[in-house]
């Protein structure tokens, strides 16, 4: 019986998490934008962890995928869901280096090398700022921190993300892509989950400042767009 009522309440919690925030989805193709729409339907106000820099392939454990982060990887984007509408399976993404020449890879490693460098003076900086005890948490931390979005009771906003499926992350040189084929048609809708284990990156400072939020748990699932071929 016990485990039973725990079992009910984990339910209306997850239920009450999941209709939070509303989620829609625009595309136009010709431009290659997606306009996403997020609105708070609670008299709540809350506070969501989600990269608005671009768009993501889809990644079942959160919690994993957050403990290796990497910059600028946008693992707490949303995760673009693409379906084959004759077979109704979801695609796999993968990921490429494209066609990159001696030149090109040189020119990668300098930039890339150059923006680790910039963005590890921050973490440390960050890290004595934020009485954070190793770097490794710093890093994921000052990302976490730097994520978050805060909406107001019934508070809408909408971002823009670069929308292409044979270069999901907008990125130069490293991207992924999804195998789709010009004679098959498809559709697409975001998914995003937040599972607690984010919020352990927090320090107890940053939970008390956050304290007039509710940090969001949940999922969150947008509507559906058939692509035009």
């Amino acid at each position: 019986m016990k485990q039973f009522f725990l079992f009910i309440l984990t339910m209306i919690f997850y239920n009450h998490s999941y209709c939070q925030i509303k989620v829609n989805l625009q595309i136009n193709q010709k431009t290659g934008n997606a306009y996403i729409s997020l609105y708070n339907e609670t008299s709540d106000y809350i506070a969501i962890p989600l990269d608005t820099k671009s768009l993501r392939p889809y990644y079942e454990d959160i919690c994993i995928d957050m403990s290796e982060y990497q910059s600028p990887y946008p693992t707490l984007g949303f995760n673009l869901i693409v379906t084959d509408l004759i077979t109704k399976q979801n695609l796999g993404a993968f990921s490429t280096s494209g066609n990159l020449n001696g030149e090109d890879v040189k020119k990668y490693s300098e930039i890339n090398l150059s923006k680790k460098d910039t963005l590890k003076q921050k973490i440390i900086k960050w890290q004595s700022e934020n009485k954070i005890s190793s770097y490794e948490t710093a890093y994921i931390n000052y990302y976490l921190m730097k994520s978050f979005i805060f909406l107001k009771p019934r508070e809408r906003i909408q971002f823009i993300c670069h929308f292409d499926l044979h270069n999901i992350t907008n990125e130069k040189y490293i991207y992924s892509f999804f195998p789709t084929e010009d004679n098959k048609k498809y559709s697409v809708n975001l998914y995003f989950d937040i599972n607690e284990c984010i919020y352990k990156y927090l320090t107890q400072y940053q939970k008390k400042k956050l304290g007039n939020y509710k940090l969001f748990i949940g999922k969150i699932e947008s509507n559906t767009i058939e692509l035009n071929n």
